[in-house]
């Protein structure tokens, strides 16, 4: 396997092993080319009626680069981030209400660019609510 590949892949336990410490039930998935369902599935056993109905579709990602006089790729701005559909998050928040378990406020930093780099637009709002 190559240097990504290899990268790729502790990224992918990484995840997997961070759901399981969660409660989740985990697992990597083998790539299935263009049939490809994701690299890892998580499912939590619900307690009573479940208030999500369908499964949360998320991208967990992190942006290596290259610096100039290093051998290995860095990541660039925030170490990783978590991408989503905006109507998930949404949810999300409804479910976390209804279980009183919602953030006390919410900062969000709206952005519509192709050039966008996230990871660095994150790490700016995070200083901006002092974290």
């Amino acid at each position: 396997m190559g240097k990504n590949k290899d990268q790729g892949t502790a990224w992918e336990t990484a995840t997997k092993e961070a759901l399981e410490r969660l409660g989740f039930e985990a697992e990597r998935l083998a790539e299935g080319g263009k049939h490809d369902k994701g690299d890892v599935r998580a499912v939590k056993e619900p307690r009573g009626v479940s208030a999500w109905a369908l499964p949360l579709v998320v991208v967990n990602w992190k942006r290596l680069v290259k610096r100039e006089g290093k051998r290995r790729r860095v990541p660039d701005g925030e170490r990783d981030v978590v991408v989503m559909r905006t109507n998930d998050f949404y949810h999300m928040l409804r479910v976390m209400a209804d279980y009183d378990v919602a953030p006390e406020y919410l900062y969000v930093e709206c952005k519509a660019s192709e050039y966008e780099n996230i990871t660095r637009v994150l790490k700016k709002a995070r200083r901006k609510v002092g974290l």
